[in-house]
This record gives C-alpha cells, structure tokens and sequence, in this order.
C-alpha cells in the first residue's frame, strides 16, 4: 500500500540529529523509498541523512525563482533553484 516515505517540515535536519537518525534508520527496515524534503544545500546534509536516504531534496523555496517546469524523479518542485539528488546516481 505505500510506496514511498516522504519526510518534509518543519524542517528536519533542525530537529534533534540523534533521533532523525534513528527514526530514518527504523524507516530504512522497511527497505520503501526514503525521500527527505530539506530547504539545506546537498553540501550542508550530514552524511548520515544521505547514507539512509534514497532521494534528498534541497534548496529553500525563494518565490523569485518560481517556475513550473522544475520536475525531478517525478515530483513537481515550486522554485528552479531546488534539486533532488537520488542515491546511486547523483552522489
């Protein structure tokens, strides 16, 4: 019945670090996708986050830069400075 998890705001890589590593690890054993929705730059992502998850989408949504034709790995992003990275292909 799911066939992803997503995890966005409030933002999470300001939550406490130690248990967004054990619920994205605790995630991880159900072997589903893991998307992580950050306003963070890739650089800024700590290792952990990108070890564990399958796709990271960073970037922070600057109405300057809106647009609509910004898809990446099916999912429609608000803003042309946003990018999603997938695991295996893009780091």
């Amino acid at each position: 019945l799911i066939d992803r998890i997503v995890i966005v705001g409030g933002e999470p890589l300001d939550q406490n670090l130690l248990q967004l590593g054990f619920m994205l690890q605790f995630l991880k054993d159900f072997q589903i996708p893991i998307y992580l929705f950050t306003r963070f730059d890739f650089e800024e992502v700590p290792q952990f986050v990108k070890e564990i998850c399958d796709y990271i989408k960073c970037g922070a949504y600057k109405p300057e830069c809106t647009c609509r034709e910004n898809k990446q790995y099916g999912i429609n992003l608000a803003t042309s400075n946003q990018k999603i990275y997938r695991k295996g292909f893009d780091y």
